[in-house]
This record gives C-alpha cells, structure tokens and sequence, in this order.
C-alpha cells in the first residue's frame, strides 16, 4: 500500500499525470506531454504496480498482457481530442471512447483516494473496490478495444502514406525531361520532393515495419527501372527522327 501512495504521489504530484492538468491541454500540447519518458515512467510503474496489487490481493493468476504506458496514457488523447484522433466514426470507435472516459474516471477516483489522508485500512478496502474496476476496465474493455482499433488505423495510415510517397515520385517525374533517364537529384525541388519522400518512409517503417518499407522499396525501384526503359524508347525514338516522346509516366 505504502509504495502505491508514493507512486501515486510522484506520477500525479511531481509529473501532474492527472485529468485535471491533461484535459486542458491543447492536441500539440498534449501529444508532447504524454511522450515525456518521465511522465511514461511515473505511469507505468503506478499502473504496473496497482494491477499487480489487485490480483495479489485477490489472488487472481497474473495476466499474460502487459500494460504498455503510452498505450493507457491515449485514453486522454482518444477522450479529450476525439474529432482530431479518429478520423472515421463508427459504433467500435464509440465504445472506444467510452471506455477511454470510464478509464480515466476510474483512475482519477483511484489516484485521489491513496493520497487522502484516512487510515491504512480504510483506504484499502476502498482501493481495493476501485482497482477491481480499474483492472476490468483496462485490460478486459480498454485494452482489446484499442488493439483492435491501432490496427484497422494502421492499415489507414499506411494506405495514405503509399499514396502520398507515389504522388511525390509522379511529381519528380512530371518536371524531369521525358528523354531524360535520370533524376536530377540536386535539382532544389527534387531534393524537396525526396525530403518528403524520405520523411514519409521512416513514417512508413514506424507505423508498417521494416518489411512493409521494403516492399514499398522495391515497388519503388521496380517502376522507376520501367520508366529508364521507357524513356531509351523515347531517346530511340527522337534518334530515329521523331519530334519529343509520346510518353512518360510512373504508375502506382
């Protein structure tokens, strides 16, 4: 009990982890409190050792999920900023954001009772009452509910992350010379373009892995071996008397 107190006091005390300081915050604000490794810290150890109280109190087997911080800490991103965190609305975004507010409830309630000043048997049978709820509300409805969630969202982010790097790469294209074979990568709008493109590739490793990076990669070098062959038609074709070239495109 002692060490939850304490843990408590510095995540909500010292970091200020708590409802009333976060929900005021705006999304650029909040987005780069919650990536605080001391905020994440402070979060993890207090909901890591709360959840681990209730089951040893209870005597409940000890859960195979493990609480990811950032992943509890979205509750107030998913509660406070709806609208700019979900792009789409369905009926399983809305239990979402349900539970998301029921979780921060329950946290909020638990955070308050173990840094009142009752007595050590008071404030356990009270915390144990509300932990029951928080360990249901975390691991049986949050948790599965975002799971669930990031990886639909994901499948979104990489979709419009392919779209944006092959409109970069027609764009390169568009203001190179057809007859020309290669890119002119000093060319200062083609570094821009490929800034991006390189920008929205470590975006696509982060989010995909690796592996997804890599198919886009070869995607990539694959159109770009085709439009090389296109355009040495193109070059035969002005040998050979024709005026400019018929073509020139990269497809997706």
């Amino acid at each position: 009990m002692e060490d939850l107190v304490v843990l408590a006091h510095t995540m909500a005390v010292t970091y200020q982890v708590t409802e009333n300081h976060i929900s005021k915050m705006s999304l650029d604000e909040m987005t780069i409190f919650l990536k605080r490794p001391d905020v994440i810290e402070s979060t993890r150890e207090f909901v890591g050792r709360l959840l681990s109280y209730y089951i040893e109190s209870s005597r409940l087997p000890m859960p195979t999920t493990h609480i990811n911080a950032r992943v509890f800490l979205a509750i107030f991103l998913l509660a406070v900023h709806t609208d700019s965190v979900l792009e789409i609305h369905t009926d399983e975004t809305g239990e979402l954001v349900k539970s998301a507010n029921n979780l921060i409830t329950q946290f909020s309630r638990i955070t308050k009772v173990l840094m009142l000043p009752l007595a050590t048997a008071t404030k356990e049978k009270y915390l144990l009452k509300l932990a029951k709820d928080f360990h249901r509300m975390t691991l049986v409805e949050y948790i599965p509910k975002f799971t669930a969630w990031k990886a639909v969202d994901e499948v979104r982010l990489v979709r419009r992350i392919h779209h944006a790097i092959w409109s970069l790469l027609r764009a390169a294209v568009l203001i190179t010379p057809a007859t020309t074979e290669s890119i002119d990568m000093q060319d200062p709008i083609i570094m821009q373009l490929f800034a991006q493109v390189n920008r929205l590739r470590l975006k696509l490793r982060q989010i995909g892995g690796a592996q997804k990076l890599s198919e886009l990669d070869d995607l990539i070098e694959k159109e770009m071996q085709e439009r090389r062959f296109f355009v040495l038609i193109c070059q035969q074709h002005v040998r050979n008397g024709g005026e400019g070239c018929p073509f020139d495109f990269i497809q997706q």
